[in-house]
């Protein structure tokens, strides 16, 4: 059943486990920090809608354990683990996209699905971008603004090297 790959998936997400780990930064990536971490909030936000749904449906869900590998990145920077939170989007929305496409009679999932698509593309984009540049050598730019808005949150990064990110909810 896609939808309870799906939550244990989001419960259990690597932006999730990092948001426990806390893998060690250099003042540049303090973006990405906040993106994982507010990529693990808004993780956490859909898990429980989609849970929220089942139980209303009398529909059981396990309660899933984050993965063993997940302990290999303890000790890992943030950078290095980019890739790996960018792949993961990408696998949620594939997931998010069968999901959708087979609730065929559910409006209330297919509309929290839809939501959490549009949230999870966002997120992939930025991450995305943040990668490539790295990937470059480039420094954020200096006002960069990116916006992700998602329905229980929305982020604002202002990045440069030596800017702090700044988080609005």
């Amino acid at each position: 059943h896609f939808l309870l790959q799906l939550y244990g998936l989001l419960h259990c997400s690597l932006a999730r486990y990092l948001s426990y780990a806390r893998p060690w930064s250099r003042r540049p990536n303090t973006v990405l920090m906040a993106i994982s971490r507010k990529l693990a909030d808004d993780h956490k936000h859909y898990a429980g809608r989609i849970a929220g749904s089942l139980a209303s449906r009398r529909q059981m869900t396990s309660s899933p354990t984050f993965p063993t590998e997940y302990t290999y990145y303890n000790d890992i920077a943030i950078d290095h683990l980019a890739p790996l939170l960018l792949q993961q989007q990408r696998y949620l929305i594939g997931v998010a996209s069968a999901a959708s496409g087979a609730m065929f009679a559910d409006r209330e999932m297919k509309q929290i699905l839809a939501q959490l698509l549009i949230s999870q593309r966002k997120y992939a984009d930025v991450l995305e971008e943040l990668i490539t540049r790295s990937d470059k050598g480039l420094a954020l730019p200096a006002p960069a603004i990116k916006t992700i808005e998602s329905s229980p949150t929305r982020i604002n990064y202002f990045g440069s090297a030596s800017s702090e990110p700044q988080t609005a909810a």
